[in-house]
């Protein structure tokens, strides 16, 4: 079982917990080629997953009637604030 975390799983563990339902993790995939993208997406018609996060290409593989897709309405946005270490000269 794997303890993931960040904006998209911390929207999806919001959910569930007002749902009542029991998350667990498969391993996440951290590439994004498409191999990858078709692979996980193969383990929801296969039974292994029931919901699929990430960025995904809007492929006809991906659109299908066992796939629904969601849009997200809302938007996080976050400022770094970097210090930089000395001035830079003007070009």
């Amino acid at each position: 079982m794997y303890n993931l975390g960040g904006l998209a799983v911390q929207n999806l563990l919001l959910a569930v917990d007002k749902m009542n339902v029991t998350v667990v993790f498969l391993k996440p995939s951290l590439s994004l080629v498409l191999d990858n993208s078709l692979r996980e997406l193969g383990k929801i018609p296969d039974g292994k997953s029931d919901i699929l996060i990430g960025p995904l290409p809007l492929l006809p593989a991906f659109v299908s009637p066992t796939i629904q897709l969601t849009f997200p309405y809302d938007y996080t946005a976050a400022k770094w604030f970097v210090p930089c270490p000395k001035p830079v000269a003007i070009i």
